[in-house]
């Protein structure tokens, strides 16, 4: 015959192997999530049967817009000219993303709005931009922390 405490022992000795199950589970799922990388996919690129509805020389840039939707941007210095962009990037557990794919539609119009030219710029076409690092020198010279601080006593009355 089996006294309470047997019962008690038997009940917290399933107790914990459930708990064990469970976070052996949980670090399982944790382990495979990580292992299958995140991908994003970012921009408005139109399918290829969009594409082929356009006609170069013939539509204006309202029938693009209906056909293709509004453009990601325009031009900055050319209002005549719209691209659609896409990229797409996959992102392993706490690792940077990285792109995988990036596309440019750019469609250039003519002064009076008629499609001119269409471009597909891929990744291969991307190029690094360095920026400048230089710093712009300005007026005057720096204070401490002191003098910021106590600059303004008995300035205004």
């Amino acid at each position: 015959m089996r006294g309470p405490k047997d019962g008690c022992q038997v009940m917290a000795d399933r107790s914990r192997r459930v708990v064990k199950a469970a976070l052996l589970g949980l670090g399982a799922v944790l382990f495979l999530g990580a292992c299958e990388p995140k991908t994003a996919l970012r921009g408005n690129l139109p399918r290829e049967s969009q594409i082929e509805q356009i006609r170069v020389g013939q539509d204006t840039k309202s029938r693009v817009r209906d056909i293709l939707g509004t453009p990601s941007t325009i031009g900055t210095f050319d209002q005549d000219v719209w691209y659609y962009m896409s990229q797409k990037t996959e992102q392993w557990a706490f690792l940077e993303p990285e792109i995988v794919d990036h596309q440019v539609l750019a469609l250039y119009f003519t002064p009076d709005g008629v499609l001119q030219n269409v471009v597909t710029y891929t990744q291969e076409d991307l190029r690094e931009v360095e920026y400048a690092d230089r710093k712009t020198p300005t007026s005057g010279r720096e204070l401490t922390f002191l003098e910021q601080l106590f600059g303004n006593v008995n300035r205004f009355r």
